[in-house]
């Protein structure tokens, strides 16, 4: 368990997924029924999953953080999460959770601008995690790289699926491009 420095300082102010039953943890740290909060969920799944290297809060792993080894497990981790919430993406594309179609498809429009040009800087070369309101942080200078089989991966997800889905979804300016005579 991780202390989250951005939370209030009380019994609840612990980061951690025990509270989802995916880790183990302490009587206190998991789910209580009529006393633990949505809001502990989302601070723990905000401080250990949606940051820049979430492998290093997987259990065992926080040892490895500054290593090589551990730096190249952390990236081939990133790229694998990455590629599984493009799927995840089209999944809900398809089908949007009921009741909830209006806001998924509107949270789809609104992003397919930004989710594709994430995908073009990723098949370019930039590492997962590395662009931020559309700039890779770190610029062309940067020496991080995405692998050479994430590169193409998330190229033929976008060529193959991802595309195809956000022009079906009615998001403007995607159309293919059309064949010359």
């Amino acid at each position: 368990m991780l202390d989250n420095s951005n939370a209030e300082q009380d019994s609840f102010s612990k980061v951690c997924l025990s509270l989802l039953g995916t880790w183990s943890g302490v009587q206190t740290e998991k789910w209580i029924p009529n006393e633990s909060t949505m809001l502990q969920v989302l601070v723990s799944i905000q401080g250990l999953i949606l940051n820049q290297k979430p492998f290093f809060n997987e259990p065992g792993y926080e040892r490895l953080a500054g290593s090589l080894s551990g730096e190249c497990q952390s990236n081939a981790y990133s790229e694998k999460i990455f590629l599984l919430s493009l799927k995840t993406m089209v999944y809900n594309m398809r089908r949007p959770p009921k009741y909830f179609e209006d806001f998924a498809y509107g949270h789809f429009l609104s992003s397919a601008h930004d989710v594709l040009k994430a995908c073009n800087a990723y098949r370019n070369g930039a590492p997962v995690a590395s662009l931020v309101r559309g700039n890779v942080k770190g610029g062309e200078e940067s020496s991080e790289r995405c692998s050479e089989s994430f590169k193409k991966d998330v190229g033929a997800f976008v060529d193959t699926l991802l595309l195809k889905e956000f022009i079906l979804l009615g998001v403007l300016g995607l159309e293919p491009e059309k064949e010359e005579d």
